[in-house]
């Protein structure tokens, strides 16, 4: 799969709906027969079924191999040559360059036409005599992909301007046919191209079955489509979704994240997956940081790369989402000493600190204690905990109404950092609110001073 190919978009489908769907009608012929002319220009005369001569009908010549999109590329806005019959119903075409060409003949109310296929145009005069107009007929057609959601594509018959778009369930209709064979093609961006032969009968209806579409692996992948986010605003998380993406050499999804806070980008990044769901658990930090601010918008692309390394485009339009702090760490919480009752001999050696949470939050979350000590206030995590690492004196699972830490000279011993050992003067004890991923919310007392022997002289600030 060549860079070159992947980077050929043909054209965008959306503006290609707007140029050609109001002239374009997917159309191509087969005739059986090739009429060759004689002289400089073609003339000829149409009647209808009775024979009488029809005045004031059009009658357009296309170069027979012409289509609208031609090896992945639009082939530009080429123009048939045409002209109207008079009163005896004679037609004369000019202007024209050597070539084939079919002749497409229509009444001035579109309820009669007449296909006249391949004509061979030698730069001499011809005379294709008499045709005879009849009721057009249709074809209704559907196109469609293996286990995805069926691609807007142009159905055009060769040599015409005969078009159709299909529409979100992948049905076509083309109305209006001169009766004869044509070559119906189908094009889809990021599908190989497809052709049917078909046979339009005058006044019938012609059903086809549906037309499968393979995916084309000469192309960058198809962009992912159905994309959704949903914030969980409890959890903080964003759950996004999207319809798979086909294509042969598929290797991952690449998500793209933007956080705008009042229209300011600001920070970029991106995950990879192959599952075509994803959970952001980096929204809650974000909504920590910023959510009391407005707004926080975070932005969400999701792109499909093959096993080359290409991406395909990067939509448009990003999904967003309002991110705002969530429930769980919108809980009230305070923390105090409740006695200093336990002096001994003059010394405090037993604080009972206590976490009150006013609106008790979401069982998974934990209470987590901490400490860490200070030596003329400068900081360092103390000892080794035996509980856990970084100072953590205990985790509590379910967040009761209210968490109860006893700290003693020998919770410093057992963490190898006492203040007569060690020299600390200073220790700061914390709890914190955490979610199950990690994200945090948490509340520090006051700074305890320790004396040489070890004893706790509070802040007047904690006690009740």
């Amino acid at each position: 799969m060549s860079p070159s190919h992947h980077h050929r978009t043909w054209m965008d489908l959306g503006l290609a709906a707007c140029a050609f769907a109001a002239w374009l009608a997917l159309a191509g012929c087969e005739g059986s027969a090739t009429q060759t002319t004689t002289g400089k220009g073609i003339e000829g005369v149409l009647v209808d079924p009775h024979g009488n001569p029809v005045s004031g009908a059009t009658v357009k010549a296309w170069p027979a191999a012409y289509g609208p999109i031609r090896g992945g590329a639009a082939q530009g806005s080429a123009q048939a040559v045409s002209t109207r019959t008079d009163e005896r119903g004679h037609y004369a075409l000019t202007d024209l360059e050597a070539g084939v060409y079919n002749l497409f003949g229509a009444d001035a109310s579109n309820h009669a036409t007449v296909l006249i296929p391949r004509v061979k145009y030698l730069e001499q005069a011809a005379d294709l005599g008499i045709d005879t107009l009849q009721a057009p007929g249709v074809i209704l057609g559907q196109v469609r992909v293996d286990g995805a959601v069926p691609p807007l594509a142009f159905c055009y018959l060769e040599g015409s301007d005969y078009a159709a778009i299909s529409d979100s369930t992948g049905r076509f209709v083309l109305p209006n046919l001169a009766a004869g064979r044509y070559r119906l093609n189908y094009v889809a961006q990021g599908y190989a191209a497809a052709i049917d032969s078909v046979t339009v009968r005058s006044g019938d209806t012609t059903v086809l079955g549906a037309k499968t579409l393979a995916p084309d692996l000469a192309l960058q992948p198809l962009a992912p489509q159905g994309i959704t986010a949903t914030y969980d605003s409890v959890y903080g998380v964003v759950h996004l979704a999207w319809h798979p993406v086909h294509v042969g050499d598929f290797k991952e999804y690449q998500i793209e994240m933007e956080d705008t806070l009042a229209n300011t980008p600001l920070m970029v990044h991106s995950w990879t997956g192959v599952d075509t769901a994803y959970e952001d658990w980096t929204a809650v930090h974000a909504a920590l940081f910023y959510g009391n601010d407005a707004p926080l918008t975070r932005k969400y692309w999701v792109r499909a790369r093959d096993s080359e390394g290409n991406l395909s485009p990067k939509p448009a339009q990003p999904v967003s989402i309002l991110l705002t702090v969530p429930t769980i760490f919108k809980t009230e919480f305070t923390l105090r000493m409740l006695t200093d009752t336990a002096a001994q001999n003059g010394c405090l050696d037993t604080l009972a600190i206590a976490l009150d949470v006013v609106s008790s939050p979401d069982s998974l979350v934990r209470i987590q204690w901490q400490a860490k000590g200070y030596y003329h206030n400068s900081a360092s995590i103390i000892g080794q905990d035996p509980v856990g690492p970084n100072g953590i004196l205990g985790v509590s699972i379910g967040a009761p109404r209210r968490d109860t830490l006893y700290f003693t000279r020998q919770t410093l011993d057992g963490l190898g950092a006492t203040g007569s050992q060690i020299g600390w003067d200073s220790v700061y004890v914390s709890a914190s609110l955490r979610s199950p991923d990690g994200g945090l919310r948490g509340i520090s007392l006051p700074m305890i001073r320790l004396d040489s022997l070890g004893c706790f002289h509070p802040s007047p600030a904690m006690g009740e």
